[in-house]
């Protein structure tokens, strides 16, 4: 995984259409998850290109966002994090191509939780096999944790690879205007949905109608 990869190896059911480029034009879904102050918000407004100058107020509950990737239309889910809401959750895995979990790098005090949730969520079956992007938030900050001490400390490759998840950890902060860092993040996230892109459709559309039946 660090800048670190593992490589295990609402819907999206529109077929595909071609873009001048002769490559097909997709329309992803991406959850992003969190616990409450990790900044999610922010980083959704950020790839959105709405963040407000005064701050950002946390998501209760649930919102989305419509953004374009690379000539693609992506649907963000932002998923709030308190501890009364993190249960509805697993309602939208099955429908997303990807994730984007956020952890506060600069709260050490609360990596024991968020690894807790993390795992959880790595668990869930809608979600092997979905390529994900950990973002180390504020790690612009002094006491920020690097990405290898939030990888041992949150035990992430272990839970990646037993899961099979291909896993990317980013350090990441919406204090910059131009964002380098979740850039670079996105771009492999984009990649990886794009290189196994039949595979992740098909299953998306499996798995929401397996939801149908529970």
């Amino acid at each position: 995984m660090g800048s670190s990869e593992s490589k295990s190896q609402k819907p999206s059911d529109q077929p595909g259409c071609f873009n001048k480029s002769g490559g097909k034009k997709f329309d992803i879904c991406l959850a992003t998850l969190g616990l409450d102050n990790a900044g999610k918000t922010s980083i959704v407004l950020s790839l959105a290109k709405e963040l407000p100058e005064e701050g950002v107020l946390p998501t209760v509950g649930f919102d989305s966002k419509k953004i374009m990737l690379h000539g693609h239309s992506v649907t963000l889910y932002d998923l709030g994090g308190g501890t009364k809401i993190r249960g509805i959750w697993k309602n939208y895995l099955a429908e997303v191509h990807g994730i984007i979990y956020v952890v506060d790098a600069s709260d050490p005090a609360r990596v024991e939780e968020s690894a807790k949730e993390f795992k959880t969520i790595c668990q869930n079956t809608f979600v092997h096999y979905k390529p994900m992007l950990i973002l180390a938030n504020k790690s612009d900050k002094d006491e920020a944790l690097s990405e290898y001490e939030l990888t041992e400390r949150m035990d992430l490759e272990e839970i990646v690879n037993v899961n099979h998840i291909p896993t990317k950890i980013q350090a990441s902060t919406t204090t910059t205007k131009d964002h380098k860092t979740l850039k670079e993040g996105m771009k492999w996230l984009y990649s990886a949905i794009e290189s196994d892109w039949e595979t992740l459709e098909e299953r998306v559309k499996q798995d929401i109608l397996d939801t149908k039946v529970q």
